[in-house]
């Protein structure tokens, strides 16, 4: 299969052992957080969770990232870190300053207060460590601090949600001490802190060209939150607040399709900026595209047709009721994963505004749909909005990306199986399961070849590396 597959797969297999554990654990607790928690509590939990992960990119400047992109170019160069580390130290005394200042006001609880800080402080330094690691190399650390991660989270949930019965304190405090204890294994392991130099200036040239790379991904990750998480608030404000714990919970299932695209998505962001080639000569990003959106295809389309049994397992009391718009979300999640794979062909170009672009007039999108159709369909017309915005990014993405690469694959047979997508999106949303079964019939027949040829080259390469 060559070297450059030989590398993916390689790193692809990592991030599997090492993400796979936290996000399968998230998805088996779900039983458990539907049990003990209101569909209120939830909700409220949802919120102050998504609405975190607005704050890390706003206030790191989403330095991480070019952390990552440019220490992959010199690893040996700290001063990437140093830079990345002081841009985030500033924007944290920032955020710190602010909430104390919202803590004067009546009627805001102040445990949410710390909740979100100590969500922000995790969640960024985190970012960081595990970005700097794996530009590094140190995958097999990342993973063993990925795997400390899971075990302290769920011993956490265990103690705190179901031998106290702490509730939303419970829940935010597991999520905390597991974030920090990867970071504790990182740094003991490494020693990435002692790596950092704190009088490296954050306003010299090398800063400058960090951040010129690192802000037009703020306005990307902005978007990416409209298109992810603004709809729960939209839910919240038109539905109620357990309403939207119902919606956060029908999120669940389209996460495990998630749990794939995150764990390619880190092996490949990898390789499509080391291996990058304009003309795509040996096809390795065109025959890449199309084997992932296969795959993709493949598991969401099991996925609706095993909605409802899946849900009866996973969700209980009035939270059952979510799998009416599981396959909504499970759409939008494979539009989303391609658009993600897009969105890596302008990290290796280091054209970060033109992803941006996109990405924010899918927000635009998101929130004109969000407001015309919650009022009409309710918590649907929240899912079909995600779905619309999904589907737009990735459209864009797919037209501009042709600026930087000419990917070998056949877009217009692509879309006859988007087409039989939908429609067995609205046969499920309907429970017609024959509709189901034959759009099902018509995708696996149209990417027959591409399926026996995914598998042909998979065999070669395990024969392969089992003589070597």
């Amino acid at each position: 299969m060559g070297e450059k597959y030989d590398a993916l797969s390689r790193n692809f297999l990592l991030f599997t052992i090492g993400s796979f554990g936290q996000k399968v654990l998230s998805f088996l607790l779900v039983p458990l957080y539907t049990s003990l928690l209101t569909s209120e509590q939830y909700g409220l939990i949802d919120l102050i969770a998504t609405g975190t992960t607005l704050l890390i990119p706003v206030f790191t400047a989403n330095i991480a990232e070019a952390v990552m992109r440019f220490t992959l170019q010199d690893q040996e160069n700290q001063e990437f870190l140093s830079i990345g580390a002081g841009v985030m130290a500033r924007g944290t005394g920032m955020l710190l300053a602010i909430l104390l200042l919202l803590s004067t006001v009546p009627g805001i609880p102040e445990s949410y207060l710390l909740w979100t800080f100590l969500l922000y402080l995790s969640g960024s330094v985190n970012g960081l460590y595990q970005n700097y690691v794996r530009a590094v190399g140190q995958i097999r650390v990342y993973v063993l601090s990925s795997l400390i991660q899971t075990a302290v989270m769920l011993l956490s949930n265990v103690v705190f949600l179901v031998w106290l019965g702490r509730g939303v304190d419970g829940y935010f405090l597991s999520q905390v001490l597991g974030t920090f204890a990867g970071i504790g294994f990182l740094e003991g392991t490494l020693g990435v802190a002692r790596r950092i130099c704190w009088k490296v200036s954050i306003s010299g040239d090398t800063a400058r060209v960090l951040l010129r790379y690192s802000v037009p991904t703020i306005f990307t990750a902005l978007a990416w939150w409209i298109n992810s998480s603004l709809d729960h608030y939209f839910v919240t404000a038109l539905c109620g607040i357990a309403a939207n714990g119902i919606y956060a919970v029908a999120y669940k299932i389209p996460n495990i399709l998630g749990v794939f695209q995150g764990i390619f998505q880190q092996a490949w962001t990898l390789s499509a900026i080391t291996e990058f080639d304009s003309q795509d000569s040996d096809g390795f990003f065109g025959k890449t595209y199309t084997y992932y959106q296969c795959t993709m295809l493949l598991i969401c389309c099991a996925m609706i047709l095993g909605n409802r049994v899946l849900c009866r397992m996973l969700f209980a009391k009035e939270f059952f009721q979510a799998w009416r718009y599981v396959p909504v979300l499970l759409a939008a999640s494979f539009f989303s994963a391609l658009s993600g794979y897009l969105g890596s062909i302008f990290a290796a170009a280091k054209d970060t505004k033109t992803c941006a672009y996109s990405t924010v007039a899918s927000a635009v999108v998101n929130v004109v749909l969000n407001t015309l159709w919650i009022p009409r369909y309710g918590i649907l017309g929240a899912a079909g909005a995600t779905l619309a915005a999904y589907f737009a990014s990735w459209g864009i993405r797919v037209v501009v990306s042709r600026k930087y690469i000419r990917m070998k694959c056949s877009f217009a047979k692509d879309l006859c199986g988007y087409c039989l997508l939908l429609v067995k999106v609205g046969a499920a949303l309907k429970e017609n399961y024959v509709i189901q079964i034959f759009a099902a019939a018509g995708l696996f027949g149209l990417y027959l070849r591409q399926y026996r040829q995914a598998a042909g080259q998979l065999l070669t390469w395990l024969r392969q590396k089992r003589k070597g």
